[in-house]
């Protein structure tokens, strides 16, 4: 029985490790951690370019259709050099939810977007693992979403995948009406979290949604 690292995530460690410490050092990590405004744009698409985003997306998507262990793999690398990047909710639990609960026109959207590195998503799923007084969010009959998800991830992304009160997926526009987002105090500054106040944001729910399905998600 084999327990460690295959030839090809070996390499595949190597390349990410390699990248990062020619491209996210210190001074580039220091220099995210200072300025609000910096998405870290340079290191996630270079780590595109590896093909990092596209680990778990599907081949038929543009992906590479690897597994678990593998995203484990470049998630060891990520943390290990504090490395600034949405990888946790762009690229293992937004493209959980979309192959769980997408439908194929949603599939097709977002996840070639996710694997070539131009669509970032943050996660409002921090009220699955617990629900907090004043907080969450509720999908109304309109399609609209009212409520406060706390602890959101990535909250520099281009859109958020927000689990509502039923546990249901949304999908919604971080620059849409009706969001706004207010960064809460980290001592990790490389993992910014947010508030995000949604007052009547339009967004699009996720086809099959079954609220066992987000149990799946962060599972």
């Amino acid at each position: 029985m084999e327990f460690g690292l295959s030839e090809e995530q070996g390499l595949l460690r190597e390349s990410v490790d390699r990248f990062l410490d020619d491209n996210a050092d210190l001074d580039r990590v220091r220099k995210f951690a200072d300025d609000p405004d910096d998405r870290g744009d340079d290191i996630w698409s270079g780590l595109a370019e590896l093909g990092v985003p596209a680990i778990l997306v599907p081949e038929a998507y543009g992906g590479i259709g690897l597994s678990a262990l593998d995203a484990a793999v470049v998630a060891e690398s990520l943390g290990a050099h504090a490395t600034p990047a949405p990888f946790l909710s762009t690229a293992v639990l937004a493209v959980a939810a979309l192959r769980l609960a997408g439908d194929e026109a949603q599939r097709g959207a977002y996840l070639p977007r996710i694997a070539d590195g131009s669509l970032r998503i943050g996660a409002a799923m921090s009220e699955l693992s617990g629900a907090r007084q004043d907080a969450g969010v509720e999908a109304r009959a309109d399609g609209t979403l009212h409520g406060t998800a706390l602890f959101v991830l990535d909250p520099d992304a281009d859109i958020f995948l927000v689990a509502d009160r039923t546990r249901r997926f949304h999908l919604v526009r971080a620059d849409a009406d009706g969001v706004e987002g207010t960064l809460l105090p980290q001592v990790d500054r490389t993992r910014r979290i947010a508030e995000v106040a949604f007052t009547g944001a339009p967004a699009e729910a996720l086809h099959a949604n079954d609220p066992e399905l987000a149990l799946q998600v962060i599972d």
